[in-house]
């Protein structure tokens, strides 16, 4: 890995500093010399921070720098580079990870986002079932099963699997007898798959789900074992909203609806096959609704189309919240290919 790159993230909506701190430590783990987390400026509690990333796009010119944009953050990536003026962007590599694309691509995946069908794969990717009563790797390919309407195509991308490494298991954090309710789902999750009585899967994994969504809510806002309290210190809060982060997500929310940070992506990427530009990567998470495979190749003249697209498999569009690790396995992929 190349320890003298330095790492961006910029997060999605409701991102804060301290719910996106095992990012953070992700990056920190996977060698970039530098790591800044820039947090949501869209329905976040805390107070805007477009200007902390336009300067950090102002300090980045001609620097090497791997930007990892997340979702909506992507439009707030926009405004912030329309505002910081011209930059030399040929040494920086953008990852942009299930960007909406416009209106109703966006209503259209925030159903799949809210959906029970999501809280399901997301307590599979969080709460791994017992080894001894079913797999995770058997879980995960019941959900392919049992949810084939809204996983991605990795038909001719990159596979970057979660599973095949170290992974995060928040087991810990659950009740005694939330833990014991789990088991026994599990249990009877892998008899109905063992059966094939997929319908039965399918209503077991969204109760499964129900069962640990406010857990899983707590995952997202930071609020699990695996992190020490919120320090005041570090800018860090927890739910505490101002009138300046509301007035800052109206300001946002319509470059979300067209989709600029997507559009962003385009232009950046025709900035590259021009010769002038960052490497544009897409991460496609399998059970994320906003960017399709066919999308990302639809980015890339033919000359730039491969290893420039990555499949995050076992992932929902917010499943990097819980396997961030993911980061580093994506950042050793940009270093192997990159010239």
């Amino acid at each position: 890995m190349s320890p003298d790159r330095k790492g961006i993230f910029v997060s999605g909506a409701t991102g804060t500093r301290y719910s996106t701190r095992m990012y953070h430590d992700a990056m920190a783990n996977a060698s970039y010399r530098d790591v800044t987390i820039v947090p949501s400026a869209l329905m976040s509690p805390e107070p805007p921070h477009d200007r902390e990333l336009v300067g950090l796009l102002k300090e980045s010119s001609g620097q090497p720098v791997d930007l990892y944009v997340h979702s909506s953050g992507g439009a707030q990536f926009r405004r912030a580079l329309r505002q910081a003026g011209p930059i030399d962007m040929s040494n920086m590599t953008i990852v942009a990870i299930d960007l909406p694309k416009g209106p109703r691509n966006l209503w259209d995946g925030m159903k799949i986002v809210n959906g029970e069908n999501t809280r399901a794969i997301d307590s599979i990717t969080a709460f791994h079932p017992s080894s001894t009563t079913l797999s995770l790797a058997s879980a995960t390919e019941g959900l392919r099963q049992v949810f084939p309407d809204i996983k991605q195509s990795k038909s001719g991308l990159v596979v970057i699997d979660y599973q095949t490494g170290r992974q995060l298991d928040y087991s810990s954090s659950l009740t005694k007898e939330r833990k014991g309710k789990m088991d026994e789902y599990d249990q009877q999750i892998a008899d109905a798959l063992i059966d094939g009585d997929l319908a039965t899967a399918g209503d077991l994994y969204i109760q499964r789900g129900r069962l640990l969504r406010p857990d899983i809510e707590s995952i997202y806002h930071g609020d699990n074992s695996l992190l020490s309290e919120a320090d005041p210190a570090r800018g860090e809060i927890k739910r505490e909203g101002s009138f300046r982060s509301q007035r800052e997500s109206a300001r946002l929310l319509p470059g979300v609806i067209r989709g600029n940070g997507w559009r962003t992506m385009r232009e950046l990427q025709q900035q590259q096959q021009e010769g002038n530009g960052p490497r544009v990567v897409v991460a496609i998470p399998e059970w994320g609704p906003y960017i399709s495979t066919a999308d990302a190749k639809a980015l890339y003249s033919p000359q730039h189309e491969a290893g420039n697209s990555i499949f995050l498999s076992g992932l929902s569009h917010s499943g990097i919240a819980f396997q961030p690790q993911v980061i580093g396995e994506i950042k050793r992929y940009i270093d192997r290919t990159s010239t």
